[in-house]
């Protein structure tokens, strides 16, 4: 293996309406027989993370959660912080969750997860060097929400696709808070997938890996795309740090993607006639959730080919483009509010053809 570091991976492909959901069992399984059941009753497969120490008590858990059709990661031996241990000791930690799930052939050695998704740089060396070439941390974490059964402005975030979503298998909320988030993903046409079949799905971006916590703003710059855009598909906000050793996607180019900022009055309806674009597009490439409760302010990312690309010449004005390109001046304003100047690349979006 030539992979020096585990790669942090807190997102499967951003794309359609696929989902993953995720559970830790680190002492307790109180209420794992009813997760389980309700997860079989509903047609749903997930990926359960189990520390060592959980499997030597629970010895009959790990087929019992095959047998539902799920799959099982690693999730280090005692569940320590190790960010607060010596290299030795998190080696041994590691090594002494491998020793008890090589006893295990139920273990799925490619998911590996790190007690509460704490990390350095020596830690994911160490983790690359036993095999875990990627390190699984939830885009959305579920296992403190203090709400039970009933959707908040913040489960808009939750409805977007590639989310892998964590909830806690010990907690007695989590039955309600689970039928409530499948009940809304129903609703919403999304789908569950495992994690490892959620990383697999094909898409139409790259990726790279940070080395380094950047800005959305740092890496924009340096990739020359649109940071909006990058924020957009990596569900991080535009002022904050991305993680270090993340797993990124990219536009496959810098024309893929633009980002539009929504204005007071618009609607799920008006944007995609705007840009000449299905509703179920915009939904998908943005979240349902998020699509319905547009607020003034939020970016959308827009394909680009739902415009077209034009370059600003020498003594150009707004009144000349729209008069040579015959599209309405009010409208190539209001979508380039800037000041124009020569090679300037405007969008200029066609009327819809009925």
């Amino acid at each position: 293996m030539n992979q020096k570091y585990s790669t942090i991976i807190n997102l499967g492909p951003p794309l359609n309406r696929n989902l993953s959901i995720i559970f830790h069992l680190i002492y307790k399984n109180d209420h794992l027989r009813e997760i389980l059941k309700l997860l079989n009753k509903n047609k749903i497969e997930a990926t359960f993370f189990l520390t060592g120490t959980y499997l030597k008590k629970n010895k009959e858990i790990p087929k019992l959660i095959r047998d539902y059709g799920h799959e099982i990661g690693g999730y280090t031996y005692s569940h320590k912080d190790l960010t607060k241990l010596r290299q030795d000791q998190v080696e041994l930690e590691i090594e002494k969750f491998i020793a008890v799930a090589s006893n295990k052939d139920l273990i799925n050695r490619t998911l590996f997860s790190l007690p509460y998704n704490q990390y350095n740089r020596s830690i994911l060396e160490i983790t690359a060097r036993y095999n875990y070439p990627q390190i699984i941390y939830p885009t959305i974490d579920l296992s403190k929400i203090q709400t039970d059964n009933k959707l908040t402005d913040s489960w808009v975030n939750i409805f977007k696709g590639g989310n892998l979503i964590n909830l806690r298998a010990d907690k007695e909320k989590t039955i309600n808070l689970l039928t409530t988030l499948i009940k809304e993903a129903e609703k919403q046409d999304f789908s569950w997938q495992k994690v490892s079949q959620l990383l697999q799905i094909k898409h139409p971006y790259k990726t790279i890996t940070i080395l380094a916590g950047k800005t959305i703003f740092e890496l924009g710059k340096e990739v020359g795309i649109s940071p909006a855009v990058i924020a957009q598909l990596n569900r991080v906000p535009l002022n904050k740090k991305l993680l270090a050793y993340q797993l990124v996607y990219l536009p496959a180019s810098e024309n893929q993607f633009f980002s539009y900022t929504v204005l007071p009055g618009d609607t799920i309806k008006s944007i995609s006639s705007k840009f000449n674009l299905d509703q179920r597009q915009l939904e998908d490439l943005n979240g349902p959730l998020a699509m319905q409760h547009l607020r003034p302010g939020q970016q959308v990312i827009i394909p680009q080919e739902a415009g077209l690309s034009y370059t600003v010449q020498t003594g150009d004005t707004f009144l000349s483009i729209s008069q040579q390109l015959s599209i309405s001046l009010p409208d190539l304003i209001l979508r380039n509010p800037q000041l124009i100047t020569a090679g300037q690349k405007l969008i200029i979006y066609p009327t819809k053809q009925n």
